[in-house]
């Protein structure tokens, strides 16, 4: 059975010291929490909580052990932090009567803007039983056979979150088997043969396929354009005269035909839970084909509804959801920031910023409409001057060239075991090393 669950879900970025909440039932006298393998705390009763320091930026599991009156372990669970999640997840926790057997399932949810939910429905080997607020009784049977508890939860949004459990004899899990992305460069566009090309920590990982899909291009940019328009329009003045310099710039600052661009403005929306949970969402663009015109015209582009000049700029922690974004669904990608003369007021800095693009493999690219920008050396690396025509067609060139050569290679693991995965050189491929 299911005897501790996560009330807490972290369905953002997460970083540093975070409160931490759980769900038992009356089986559980201790629970060790877990972070990559490290044990953080061990709580021996309720208030099932702990502030726990979850460490820098960058994805991990933190997994809950609960152990019985014996000390013998009864249950786990576990959740990875800084990976894509779905807006709304519901977790399953199976109480128990007093001889140990199922008597009732309780529903534990989160939205990532602590919306509630409105509607729920439970199912048992696909028969409904009747819920009543986030608790459904459990019919008598016989627990030593294998049954399936699966729950959906309808939010105020619209938005849906789905569980299953398989409680087999006093244990359950997850079902489902699982393959996940990893990002190689060069090799043809399609690779039939994969075996031994993938390893992990020295093991093995089977492949099934490669594939060169569509791409997303994130941009990050200051939502108020009049701070550089006279560099743009400069450089609109310079093709307005000649068709035919019009048409090379525009082919020259054009991404390849498969590839998505969108904008991702530093203008935070925050949301607060009554226990003290908060997320924050960034305001994004519309889905824009490269195709449709140069990189002139993402420039220019104004946000649907321009910020007042003392709202604070959020850029690295934009950059950070813009590249977890390119992660769902999986696709080639990269992350760029135009940088500003606008103060940050991030939660996160730059340098922990570009750590965590290296670690889920996102190449970052900083572009600088004002000129070179050396103070931003340190913090934010390479910074690319595109003040002008040639500089712009260079940078795009670069871009383009990168989100190219990526392929898409799903492999049979876990998310995590994905990151660390490493392509054999001799099947004429390799893995991305991320942010340069």
């Amino acid at each position: 059975m299911s005897h501790v669950v996560f009330v807490t879900l972290f369905l953002g970025l997460v970083s540093g010291v975070q409160p931490v909440e759980l769900r038992v039932d009356q089986n559980v006298r201790s629970v060790r929490l877990l972070l990559g393998g490290h044990e953080l705390a061990v709580l021996r009763g309720a208030p099932w909580q702990a502030s726990l320091d979850l460490g820098m930026l960058e994805p991990k599991e933190l997994v809950a052990v609960a152990y019985d009156d014996r000390g013998e372990e009864i249950d786990r669970t576990a959740q990875i932090l800084n990976l894509p999640r779905h807006v709304a997840e519901v977790e399953i926790l199976v109480h128990n009567d007093d001889h140990g057997l199922p008597k009732f399932v309780e529903l534990v949810a989160r939205h990532l803007q602590f919306l509630k939910s409105s509607t729920a429905a439970v199912r048992l080997d696909g028969v409904p039983l009747r819920v009543n607020g986030l608790t459904a009784p459990l019919p008598t049977l016989d627990w030593t056979r294998s049954h399936v508890i699966s729950a959906e939860l309808r939010f105020v949004d619209g938005s849906l979150a789905r569980g299953e459990i398989v409680v087999n004899g006093g244990f359950s899990d997850s079902t489902g088997a699982q393959l996940s992305p990893v990002v190689i460069t060069g090799g043809p566009e399609t690779v039939t043969k994969l075996d031994g090309c993938f390893s992990a920590d020295g093991i093995a990982l089977h492949a099934s396929a490669v594939e060169k899909n569509d791409a997303l291009v994130l941009f990050v940019r200051e939502p108020d354009p009049r701070r550089f328009e006279s560099v743009v329009r400069k450089m609109e003045v310079q093709q307005r005269f000649s068709p035919l310099v019009r048409q090379m710039m525009t082919r020259d600052t054009t991404l390849d035909a498969d590839v998505i661009e969108r904008m991702v403005w530093p203008i935070a929306q925050h949301f607060s839970s009554r226990n003290g949970g908060t997320s924050i969402l960034f305001e994004h663009s519309n889905d824009i084909p490269a195709a449709k015109g140069g990189m002139l015209r993402l420039l220019a582009l104004p946000m649907w509804k321009a910020p007042l000049e003392q709202t604070p700029r959020q850029f690295a922690d934009a950059v950070a959801v813009a590249a977890l974004q390119t992660l769902t669904p999986a696709r080639r990608r990269a992350v760029v920031l135009i940088a500003s003369n606008v103060p940050d007021r991030s939660a996160h800095s730059p340098e922990q910023v570009r750590h965590y693009l290296q670690s889920i493999h996102v190449p970052l690219f900083v572009w600088s409409l004002t000129g070179p920008r050396l103070d931003l050396a340190e913090t934010w690396g390479e910074v690319e001057d595109i003040s002008h025509s040639d500089a712009l067609r260079e940078a795009v060139s670069r871009l383009r060239q990168v989100v190219s050569g990526q392929r898409i290679a799903w492999v049979a693991t876990d998310a995590l075991t994905a990151l660390r995965a490493r392509a054999d050189p001799s099947c004429g491929f390799s893995t991305l090393a991320g942010t340069k």
